[in-house]
């Protein structure tokens, strides 16, 4: 699916509007698997109790509510007020509010780690959102970020992705163009990211996780259901075309069938780097002399 000249504006647009609308589907369908996500992620920003972390992109609040439960000072943020409406009644052991990743709502130096998962494929401009994360790092604060793999790495996405270019589908008219959906899952493209914000000991790494389900069916309505951009994709096709494609899907799916269910594996790529140190200088005591 390569995107067309983009328009940030509308993608930005696009997004935030699918997202109040998806809030419930998505907590139903894909924040349980996620979740597989988060100790990996607080681990490497060094979540702990008494850390101000902030949590971007947070969705339905469970990666936030976790940081909370080991006893950081967590805040989550998102576009969709929906979602900070669940965060909220969920997870009250952390504070969420609305915000925009790319102008966060924060002071400079606020927060001692920053996190975000799965948010990066979601951003119109995300050198200008990892711009925002390293400014409201305190010096030497930590960075944790991540993203889907490449689609021939990681099959639960693979699967669909490999569907639609069978099935000969194009992006409709009503899905705005946008950034490239596994641009980061090249591990290149992802440290120079980090580097480029001015991240510093930036590491990139994999992590996998099995997405387990009994059918198909269900398979396929966390797709149609769960997501924004990746079901205006499907629904914005022919009936044809979208017979294609899920035929296409079912039989993609049929290598990973286990017994009476499905084990499909998925793969994510985890960013991390530290906020630099701003050099400050050291004056000598009052009435000690410098030395010439």
């Amino acid at each position: 699916m390569v995107a067309r000249d983009v328009d940030i504006g509308a993608f930005d647009s696009f997004e935030a509007a699918g997202w109040e609308d998806r809030a419930a589907d998505y907590d139903r369908h894909w924040s349980a698997f996620t979740e597989g996500l988060a100790d990996p992620i607080l681990d490497a920003a060094g979540v702990g109790p008494g850390i101000r972390v902030l949590d971007v992109a947070c969705g339905p609040g469970r990666l936030a509510g976790r940081a909370a439960a080991r006893g950081a000072e967590a805040t989550g943020v998102d576009i969709a007020e929906a979602m900070v409406g669940r965060a909220r009644r969920h997870h009250r052991g952390a504070r969420f509010r609305r915000g925009d990743a790319q102008a966060l709502p924060f002071p400079d130096g606020a927060f001692d780690a920053v996190v975000s998962s799965l948010g990066l494929p979601h951003f119109g401009r995300p050198e200008r959102a990892v711009a925002e994360f390293g400014r409201v790092l305190a010096d030497g604060g930590r960075l944790a970020l991540t993203c889907w793999d490449l689609p021939q790495r990681t099959p639960l996405v693979g699967v669909l992705v490999a569907a639609v270019r069978a099935a000969g589908a194009t992006p409709p008219p009503s899905l705005p163009p946008g950034p490239d959906f596994f641009r980061f899952g090249d591990h290149g493209e992802f440290a120079a990211l980090l580097t480029g914000a001015g991240f510093t000991d930036v590491e990139i790494r994999t992590l996998t996780l099995t997405y387990r389900t009994d059918s198909p069916d269900e398979l396929w309505d966390a797709l149609m259901r769960g997501t924004v951009r990746t079901a205006a994709m499907i629904r914005g096709q022919p009936d044809e075309v979208t017979a294609r494609v899920r035929a296409a899907f079912d039989h993609g799916l049929d290598a990973h069938r286990a017994g009476a269910c499905y084990q499909v594996p998925a793969s994510f790529v985890l960013g991390t780097g530290r906020a630099p140190v701003l050099a400050t200088e050291v004056k000598p005591p009052a009435g000690v002399a410098e030395e010439a």
